[in-house]
């Protein structure tokens, strides 16, 4: 089943927003919508719709939710992007790290998997381990 997009919600939507925009910029990506006043970005790739959204409550964050850990706005998940070459999975890294990112596995082979993947792995601003792999081909 294709994956149409990702929608992240977070506190601080100017600093989820910068660190993304940094992070995937090697890949092409770029915000391609702003609405509600920029309280939901869209970013994607030139020619593509975009698929990966962020959000802000509007506002005052809901009740019951102001005390949350950071991490717990990001949640127990792992998305993965692909890359086009090393260099990419690299200035991805160090874009990410630059920009608010914690590193979660450096760039460099990863051969634990049913294919041979070079990747790097950070925790985006609300703790989310964001993947960039590029698949050698054999």
């Amino acid at each position: 089943m294709p994956l149409d997009h990702i929608a992240l919600h977070t506190k601080d939507i100017v600093k989820l927003s910068a660190f993304y925009e940094a992070a995937l910029k090697p890949l092409g990506y770029e915000e391609r919508h702003s609405v509600v006043e920029g309280a939901v970005r869209g970013y994607g790739t030139p020619g593509h719709p975009a698929d990966l959204w962020i959000s802000a409550f509007p506002g005052k964050v809901p009740a019951g939710f102001e005390e949350l850990p950071v991490g717990a706005w990001g949640g127990p998940i792992h998305i993965a992007f692909k890359a086009e070459t090393k260099e990419q999975v690299h200035a991805f890294h160090e874009a990410a790290i630059v920009n608010g990112g914690q590193c979660n596995g450096p760039p460099g082979p990863r051969t634990q998997t049913f294919v041979t993947e070079y990747a790097a792995f950070v925790h985006d601003p609300d703790g989310r381990n964001i993947e960039v792999n590029y698949v050698t081909p054999k």
